[in-house]
């Protein structure tokens, strides 16, 4: 997997605390991803490996409970 993540300057991870698959990608303040995966934890995983690579720190993941409408709301 090849992602320039250099490019951005803020990226951070929301995660829902229950087991259903749904994560948030904020990057630059501009977009706004909702992914659903059933390798979550793999997925964020390489993600941060990714991101600490590239940007020599860590990638900021957030846990908490939100409901699946609520995800599309800039916090």
């Amino acid at each position: 997997m090849s992602v320039c993540l250099s490019v951005y300057l803020s990226v951070s991870v929301v995660c829902s605390t229950r087991q259903d698959d749904l994560f948030v990608v904020y990057i630059a303040a501009d977009d706004v991803s909702v992914l659903e995966s059933k390798f979550k934890t793999e997925f964020l995983t390489v993600l941060a490996k990714h991101y600490k690579a590239a940007m020599k720190r860590e990638l900021p993941i957030e846990f908490r409970d939100v409901s699946v409408s609520s995800f599309d709301l800039l916090t």
